[in-house]
């Protein structure tokens, strides 16, 4: 699959997808960047129905366990999509709805319009086999981009299914298989008791495997262009000049600690922290 695209798009199933991809690939925000779906078909039943039901009314909206947290996670009784990063704590749900509706409602046109406008489309889905998702058998993605294709039959469909797996990790940390010339496969392997994250597998594997995707240059000018595109991207730099000295003071800091799993594990807290600090919302 080493052809340029126009779009690349965030399918799910949770947030790290579109971390992934914003390193090099996403330039924009779209409605399943932040949120978390049931699988793979569930967001592919979300772009038929042109997101129906996604966000309507504040009724709608379960509270879930949020000890620890800045924000209230909720899950849509109507189709079961949690909302983890959009509704602050601190703010009643009341108040808060109608400007995360707004910017869900921006988000989803946002998306069918930038669709409209590409021809070579690739989706990425991250995914692990869990109770949700039981099915990530090679026959269910070939379905599943079958459905895309017929979605947008004018289009050149492509997917991405990046897989987490729970295996140690020695020379490699992922396996590339390709389904068909316009769908590939990654087994990208983790190990929670090494520092890395149960929601974000090992990141840097799933970073190393969207590098042989390749966007096309005139759609990322295009995208800087755009009074949205042109403070994401100066956002981001700023970030990164911030982010950068902090890592470094981190690992100079943390270089003493002998036991080597301790720190790694003080690493991560503290790169997390900072990630977390630095976050952008768009």
């Amino acid at each position: 699959m080493r052809k340029k695209f126009d779009l690349i798009v965030p399918l799910g199933h949770a947030c790290v997808c579109s971390s992934i991809l914003r390193k090099h690939h996403q330039f924009c925000s779209y409605p399943l960047d932040w949120v978390r779906t049931v699988s793979l078909s569930h967001g592919i039943d979300l772009l038929t129905t042109h997101f129906k039901d996604f966000l309507n009314s504040a009724d709608d909206l379960v509270l879930l366990n949020t000890s620890g947290s800045d924000t209230r996670h909720y899950q849509n009784k109507r189709n079961n999509i949690r909302f983890l990063h959009d509704f602050p704590a601190d703010i009643p749900l009341e108040q808060s709805f109608d400007k995360v509706k707004q910017k869900y409602t921006r988000r989803i046109e946002r998306l069918y319009t930038h669709l409209s406008q590409a021809n070579h489309i690739l989706f990425v889905n991250v995914a692990e086999k869990c109770e949700e998702i039981p099915d990530l058998s090679d026959k269910y993605y070939l379905t599943q981009h079958q459905r895309l294709q017929n979605l947008f039959p004018d289009k050149d469909i492509n997917l991405a299914c990046l897989i987490m797996t729970h295996k140690p990790y020695k020379d490699k940390f992922f396996e590339l298989k390709e389904l068909s010339p316009h769908i590939i496969r990654a087994n990208c392997f983790y190990q929670p008791q090494y520092g890395d994250d149960i929601w974000s597998g090992h990141f840097n594997s799933l970073v190393k495997v969207t590098q042989i995707f390749r966007i096309n240059y005139r759609t990322k000018l295009r995208s800087l262009l755009t009074k949205h595109g042109f403070i994401l991207f100066l956002k981001k730099f700023l970030t990164e000049m911030v982010k950068r000295p902090l890592k470094f003071l981190i690992k100079i800091s943390t270089a003493f600690i002998l036991n080597k799993q301790k720190r790694r594990t003080l690493r991560k807290k503290y790169t997390t922290q900072i990630n977390k600090l630095l976050n952008i919302s768009d």
